[in-house]
């Protein structure tokens, strides 16, 4: 899909940002591993997930065909839906989050140059920064108090 060698840097970037934000929800959520404590109740449910979506086309146990060729279509539909969705999430992690990634980057390694203290970051263009989590995390652990 990226057309990328795997060596490539990019690869090395966007493979642990899916793995952290795309597959291990889903292997969370199919382990039964909670997301929260439990000591609270959730403020709301969510059942849009991926996982909830797989499990609506599970056959329906009031379907009067519950054949093998009825589950192995529903199976390919599952299949279809999951790989859809994990290839949007490469595609945007590598088209969108990581040209982001590194205009933030450039721009937090070249702050000195916009303000001898550091505390300025001017961004060489227009990019979703709030989508880059590792950025924010540097910017706030860099300049608490700033942002």
């Amino acid at each position: 899909m990226l057309k990328l060698h795997e060596d490539h840097p990019h690869v090395h970037q966007i493979y642990p940002t899916i793995y952290r934000n795309f597959v291990e929800a889903i292997d969370a959520i199919d382990n039964g591993v909670n997301q929260y404590d439990l000591n609270e109740s959730p403020k709301y449910e969510t059942n849009t997930c991926l996982s909830s979506r797989i499990k609506r086309l599970n056959l329906n146990w009031m379907d009067p065909d519950q054949s093998s060729d009825r589950e192995n279509e529903v199976f390919h539909q599952a299949m279809a839906l999951a790989g859809a969705e994990f290839l949007d999430n490469v595609n945007y992690y590598a088209k969108s989050w990581l040209p982001a990634r590194s205009i933030v980057m450039e721009s937090l390694a070249a702050r000195e140059s916009v303000d001898s203290s550091g505390e300025i970051i001017k961004l060489s263009r227009s990019c979703p920064v709030r989508h880059n989590p590792q950025c924010i995390k540097l910017i706030l652990r860099d300049f608490s108090g700033y942002c």
